[in-house]
């Protein structure tokens, strides 16, 4: 999926932002201590174990857009507590992160899947490229997307993926302002010059080996063996889940993988990784690789 991205939300078709900033601006490190809800996603070391359950994919995405000429904000940020990021306040531009706007998105799906999968390439209109990458979130529980609609009767919980949750909303675009603003974990962005997607180590992660867990839980960049359903590519081209058994490592961030039973793959960069990733949906086994005491 293409996402354009403008650089004036009044153009018409400029309906969703994502936040961030070019610089730090001042104050931003008082103010995320000041205000708990803004945070940085730390490593928790947990317990370790057999994990059974489900798998989800994803990838850095790509887009098309252009600059804002100002993007960095001077002074203190505060009050985000119980901020309105993405309700009415967000939708009608009246919110507390008006003027720290990186671009606007034409579809506002896309930009709650940027803040999904945590970074995106952004190609701008002048042939310049510009990445962004995880810089913060506020601190409220991940709300799915996709879950929503399949406790409102829209799907059964097997038929759900990317590709259909986008087709839906393709098809009933007005749904858009009635599910997204459920999830109120709002991910903000930086600009990361280019350099690869880094997760929970500080250090790029690997496509297909890299995986996110919750990190209060699990241990944080171990090593471990996972055994799920990859969709590979048959002799028509048709992408298909194929039994997959390899080494990874946790060192993955995922703001929306929550509980024992949920890990996050990273797939890679690219439409046929994107494409890959938006159909993973499958249980598994995971095992960590620890030494004997």
């Amino acid at each position: 999926a293409r996402i354009i991205a403008l650089t004036d939300r009044h153009q018409p078709a400029a309906i969703a932002p994502l936040f961030g900033r070019r610089h730090r601006p001042l104050g931003w490190r008082d103010a995320r201590r000041r205000d708990h809800q803004l945070q940085r996603l730390s490593s928790l070391a947990g317990s370790s174990g057999v994990s059974v359950g489900q798998r989800q994919g994803h990838r850095t995405l790509h887009a098309h857009g252009r600059r804002r000429a100002d993007l960095c904000v001077r002074g203190e940020r505060s009050g985000l507590l119980h901020a309105d990021l993405e309700g009415r306040d967000g939708l009608s531009g009246k919110g507390l992160l008006r003027g720290l706007e990186l671009v606007w998105l034409r579809d506002r799906l896309q930009a709650y899947l940027v803040q999904v999968q945590g970074s995106a390439q952004l190609q701008m209109t002048d042939g310049s490229t510009l990445s962004v990458g995880y810089a913060g979130h506020t601190n409220y529980a991940y709300v799915s997307l996709g879950r929503e609609l399949v406790n409102a009767g829209k799907f059964r919980l097997e038929e759900l993926s990317l590709p259909v949750l986008i087709q839906y909303f393709q098809q009933n675009p007005a749904d858009m302002d009635v599910y997204i603003p459920r999830n109120n974990r709002f991910v903000f962005f930086e600009e990361t010059t280019g350099t690869p997607a880094t997760g929970s180590l500080g250090v790029p992660v690997t496509a297909e080996r890299s995986i996110a867990t919750d990190k209060s839980l699990m241990p944080p960049g171990a090593l471990a063996f996972i055994q799920t359903l990859i969709p590979e590519s048959d002799a028509r081209g048709t992408l298909v889940p194929q039994p997959a058994s390899r080494y990874v490592l946790d060192q993955d961030t995922g703001g929306a993988i929550r509980g024992a039973g949920r890990v996050d793959l990273f797939m890679g960069t690219g439409t046929l990784a994107g494409d890959r990733a938006g159909l993973i949906n499958a249980t598994g086994q995971l095992y960590y690789l620890l030494l004997k005491e």
